[in-house]
């Protein structure tokens, strides 16, 4: 077939065999399919948007392995249920939850960073996300829906291309992010140190013991968003949270002022946020005053592990708000805060600042998906 000519179009079966994630025991959870493993056991939550899936949390033991299935390496993982047609692909061997399809590649027929960013193609997302809603509310890409959208199948040679070109930008995004992450360890190592072994500056003359215990709702204001996570849009103007950890995008905005983001559901984590933005009716927005904001960006992360655990809920992790807000914490003085301040805000601009980079690296990939996959740039 001509490079130059139109792609054909064929359903993902004729590119590589699609298969949907495998547990039989129930519940679920049970702690005697993870005791001791070493499996990576891949959840919604693991799929990110990104090109590789980096955040497993859970691991299957022998017992977990023998009621599911390992997926090799380089499968595309799809998400089936909920926000469905996100991706990212298997760096190992894993085993995939039911809410996600894996996808590989026949070899010589095609390649899988090509079918991952098909995906991210305006044009395929969408179809995914109407078969998906066609006769539920739930969104569920079953198998057979997913059979019925055809796909773009141009030459593997220019399927490889494609998709180096573009995980070249997903490379150099990952390295800003790794970045980042390094300044937040850096914070956070500062605020342990200080704030939870209290291990601070000889000349910061106080006492743990003295320090005031107040409930969070006493110095912060809880607002509930007032989006559903539908309406997201992609490309969007503004940040937009949902209770994924990924910031979603959208085209209005109902908050514009510095906040702590607090998702209650699902990926539970807390985000700083500071301009235009919006989030959806199950993540909080913590007003509180700048002095003690990068203190209790801190304080919330290190609690969250422990409310996680003490969840009611079996399946997704909620976070009882109203628990929350009735948590006391024991406010530092205000000399060992400036202190903490003048540390942490030059580390958070440094973060905004490489964040910005993520944000322009991120634009010209989506661009390249639209103009590439649709054809208006020819590659060679």
């Amino acid at each position: 077939m001509d490079n130059n000519s139109k792609w054909e179009e064929v359903t993902l079966d004729k590119l590589g065999n699609l298969q949907r994630g495998k547990q039989t025991h129930k519940p679920e959870n049970d702690p005697y399919l993870f005791e001791n493993g070493n499996i990576p056991f891949v959840q919604v939550l693991c799929i990110d948007g990104k090109l590789f899936v980096n955040n497993v949390r859970k691991y299957y033991n022998k017992f977990g392995l023998r009621q599911s299935k390992l997926f090799s390496e380089n499968t595309v993982c799809i998400v089936n249920h909920g926000i469905v047609a996100g991706t990212s692909i298997l760096k190992k061997p894993s085993c995939l939850c039911t809410q996600l399809h894996g996808f590989n590649s026949f070899e010589n027929v095609s390649d899988p960073k090509f079918v991952k960013y098909c995906f991210d193609f305006g044009k395929i997302k969408r179809l995914c996300q109407n078969i998906s809603s066609a006769v539920s509310i739930t969104k569920k890409l079953t198998l057979n829906r997913i059979l019925k959208i055809s796909f773009p199948n141009p030459p593997l040679d220019i399927q490889q291309k494609i998709g180096k070109i573009l995980s070249t930008y997903d490379l150099l995004i990952e390295n800003y992010e790794k970045q980042i992450d390094l300044l937040k360890n850096q914070r956070t190592k500062l605020f342990q140190r200080w704030f939870i072994n209290h291990k601070f500056p000889n000349y910061i003359d106080t006492n743990p013991s003295n320090w005031k215990p107040t409930l969070l709702k006493d110095f912060v204001n809880f607002k509930a968003g007032p989006r559903l996570a539908g309406e997201t849009k992609e490309h969007g103007l503004y940040p937009f949270f949902t209770c994924s950890k990924e910031t979603q995008r959208i085209n209005e905005y109902s908050f514009d002022q510095e906040a702590l983001i607090l998702s209650s559901a699902g990926e539970l984590c807390v985000k700083y946020c500071v301009g235009k933005f919006d989030v959806m009716s199950q993540v909080y927005v913590l007003s509180l005053k700048h002095h003690y904001v990068y203190w209790l960006f801190e304080k919330i992360n290190y609690l969250l592990p422990f409310f996680r655990k003490t969840s009611n809920s079996t399946t997704i992790p909620r976070l009882g708000v109203e628990r929350f807000r009735n948590f006391k914490v024991s406010i530092p003085p205000n000399n060992l805060l400036n202190l903490f301040n003048k540390f942490a805000e030059p580390i958070q601009k440094q973060i905004d600042c490489l964040s910005k980079q993520v944000n322009k690296f991120q634009i010209i990939k989506n661009e390249l998906i639209e103009w590439i996959y649709s054809q208006k740039l020819e590659i060679n």
